[in-house]
């Protein structure tokens, strides 16, 4: 299996069914937004309270959030493989809602701190270059969450480097071993 095309392709693939749930959604809510960047309330279990949602539309006075909900791909044969040093086990991936579990490590507090703050981009430091081909979107993480030896992650409209350097800071941080799945119990 090729990894780096499988990556490729999931975030694709998300890519092209989050366009096209914004398109509808800006046509049936031109008032709203894609993409918006929210701090909610400390101890929300999201790393800094940050959560971007896919579209915000006020209704009657108050936000509401709508979320998409992508068709997932077919699914693969799951294999191992090796990443920055790390044995990686992909079981599963949705790139909205992927799952890191990891043994003999933890990531590196302040590394994964810079590396969800790269990708995250609460000030909007990147800009629209950061993502030319996809002008429209933000090409950024939407969340993470992380549970005792877990890390959740929706990898929303950011590219696949954003992946990739992830897996290089739980190599940094000692990981030995990480298996990839998706959904918070690491499965479909």
């Amino acid at each position: 299996m090729d990894v780096v095309s499988l990556i490729a392709g999931l975030r694709d693939d998300y890519q092209a069914q989050f366009a096209g749930f914004v398109d509808v959604q800006v046509r049936a809510h031109p008032e709203g937004a894609p993409e918006v960047k929210l701090r909610l309330s400390e101890g929300s279990g999201l790393l800094h309270d940050l959560f971007c949602v896919d579209f915000l539309v006020t209704s009657d006075g108050a936000p509401e959030a709508i979320e998409l909900h992508p068709e997932p791909r077919p699914a693969f044969e799951p294999f191992d493989g090796g990443v920055a040093g790390v044995r990686v086990r992909f079981e599963d991936l949705r790139w909205d809602d992927a799952t890191f579990r990891y043994a003999g490590g933890a990531p590196d507090p302040e590394s994964l701190a810079l590396w969800f703050l790269t990708w995250f981009d609460p000030h909007e430091l990147r800009g629209e270059a950061a993502n030319d081909e996809d002008a429209d979107l933000s090409g950024v993480i939407h969340s993470v969450s992380l549970t005792d030896g877990a890390m959740h992650v929706d990898f929303g409209t950011a590219p696949p480097e954003a992946f990739w350097e992830l897996l290089q800071v739980l190599a940094d941080g000692g990981v030995a071993a990480v298996t990839v799945g998706a959904g918070k119990d690491g499965a479909t």
